[in-house]
C-alpha cells in the first residue's frame, strides 16, 4: 500500500493500493507448476483464470482436467470453461458473496470486529452498483 498527500490547496490524503497475483496451474501429482502468469490485482480471479486454462491447453492437453481452486475462482464462467471447453470438473468451496453480516450502530455506522464504529470514506462505483466503504476513525 502506498500512501500519497496531494499537493492540491485542500491537502487531503489519498491512498492508492497496488499489488499482483499469481495465477499457478500445478500437476497435483507431481506438485509440479505447469503454467502460471502474475496480474494486477485489479484483475478477478476468474478471467485470469480462463485465460491462463484456454492458453495452456493451447500446448498442453488439459481434456478431461479435475480443477481445484479457492473460493476466488466460484464463478459460473470457470464452472462452464471446464465443463464446456476441457470437458472437466471443478472443485471449488462456495464464494457467499454479500453473506456477512455486519453490526450497525444506531445511526447506521459500520461496527469493526474491536467493536469500534467505523467512518464512511467514500464510494466505489461498479457496473450496476455503488459499495459504500467505511474506515477506522483513528486511522490517519
Amino acid at each position: 500500500m502506498f500512501i500519497l498527500l496531494s499537493n492540491d490547496s485542500s491537502n487531503k490524503n489519498y491512498e492508492f493500493y497496488w499489488g499482483y497475483k499469481n495465477h499457478i496451474i500445478i500437476d497435483s501429482l507431481s506438485g509440479l507448476p505447469i503454467a502460471e502468469v502474475t496480474t494486477t490485482a485489479n484483475i478477478s480471479h476468474f478471467d485470469a483464470a480462463i485465460l491462463l486454462l484456454s492458453e495452456t491447453n493451447n500446448w498442453f492437453n488439459l481434456e478431461g482436467v479435475n480443477f481445484i481452486a479457492d473460493k476466488g475462482y466460484d464463478v459460473k464462467k470457470v464452472y462452464n470453461f471446464v465443463r464446456d471447453t476441457l470437458h472437466g470438473h471443478c472443485f471449488i468451496p462456495l464464494n457467499k458473496r454479500g453473506s456477512k453480516k455486519h453490526n450497525l450502530t444506531d445511526d447506521g455506522h459500520v461496527v469493526c470486529d474491536a467493536g469500534i464504529p467505523m467512518i464512511k470514506d467514500g464510494k466505489e462505483y461498479f457496473d450496476g452498483f455503488i459499495k459504500q466503504k467505511h474506515r477506522c476513525k483513528y486511522y490517519k
